[in-house]
């Protein structure tokens, strides 16, 4: 699933949290903000947008070859990589099926939506910011008495 590229993967992991941390340098006290960021930088590395930098950056690089035949077709290939119900692996080794990329890329935009969302309803309901350090007593994670700075 992460690429089978000892040495790219984990500066891949790097990137996706560069942009929570200028998240976090907003709002120290607003640890959600690094978890939506990671969220959204994740989906953005696996949209189709890399398709186009392919195509547009590397004009001779194939998207991908089907039974030994090239693509150059965008629409053709995010049909082939983005199939909720394709069975099918999409690189080379066979994992990760297209189905199990649709539905991370579609389960981390609602994890992010869902987790904004519930922010503010909790913040509007409470009249107050919340931070992580409630969630954390809320779920028990930490201490219920401990005081909230």
């Amino acid at each position: 699933m992460l690429g089978g590229n000892s040495i790219y993967q984990p500066w891949n992991i790097i990137g996706h949290a560069i942009p929570t941390l200028f998240l976090l340098f907003y709002d120290r006290k607003k640890w959600e903000y690094v978890l939506v960021g990671f969220l959204i930088s994740t989906v953005v590395m696996d949209t189709p947008l890399w398709g186009v930098d392919v195509l547009q950056a590397h004009p001779n690089q194939d998207l991908w070859k089907e039974n030994g035949v090239p693509t150059h077709d965008l629409w053709e290939w995010i049909a082939f990589y983005y199939n909720p119900i394709g069975t099918y692996g999409v690189w080379g080794d066979g994992y990760p099926p297209a189905w199990l990329i649709f539905w991370s890329v579609a389960g981390r935009i609602a994890a992010a939506i869902g987790l904004i969302l519930y922010q503010h309803k909790s913040e509007k309901k409470r009249g107050k910011r919340l931070t992580f350090r409630i969630v954390q007593k809320r779920l028990r994670l930490i201490d219920p008495d401990e005081k909230i700075q």
